[in-house]
């Protein structure tokens, strides 16, 4: 939380800030340690206990933020099927809402870099980057505040 609370007021700055940071998970299993918790929720679909569709929120809850920010992690294993459909139908969902999005891509798929790095050397480095692709990104296009 600490590593958003310095994204956001970096990439806002002085102004003063009011308002919610929204986080959606691309799933609901609770658990610390990501590869336990995806193979947990591949279970749970497999054993038909939630639904991929049960994950999303609708795109009139994603047309109330100015933009999101992605960060899944890179976690990969060739069984998550349902891990990866699940990736792909959050971009579908994003993509019909219509909100900007940013986040720094892992370069061999879907998947983007976490904001908060287990490594607390390179928290700082992520911070900057995504700053930077904000800015690129989204930047002065944005007309609402947070």
């Amino acid at each position: 939380m600490r590593q958003l609370i310095r994204l956001v007021e970096a990439i806002y700055g002085k102004r003063a800030l009011a308002g919610r940071f929204h986080m959606y998970n691309l799933f609901s299993v609770q658990n610390a340690d990501a590869v336990s918790a995806i193979s947990h929720f591949e279970q749970l679909i497999h054993e038909k206990e939630t639904t991929l569709a049960a994950q999303l929120v609708s795109t009139q809850e994603l047309q109330k933020h100015p933009w999101l920010l992605l960060g899944w992690g890179l976690s990969h294993h060739h069984s998550w099927q349902h891990f990866s459909s699940l990736k792909k139908l959050w971009k579908q969902r994003i993509a019909a809402a219509g909100i900007p999005t940013f986040g720094k891509p892992c370069p061999k798929g879907i998947d983007y870099y976490h904001p908060s790095p287990p490594l607390h050397a390179t928290k700082e480095m992520i911070l900057e980057e995504l700053v930077e692709i904000y800015r690129k990104t989204i930047g002065r296009k944005s007309a609402h505040p947070l």
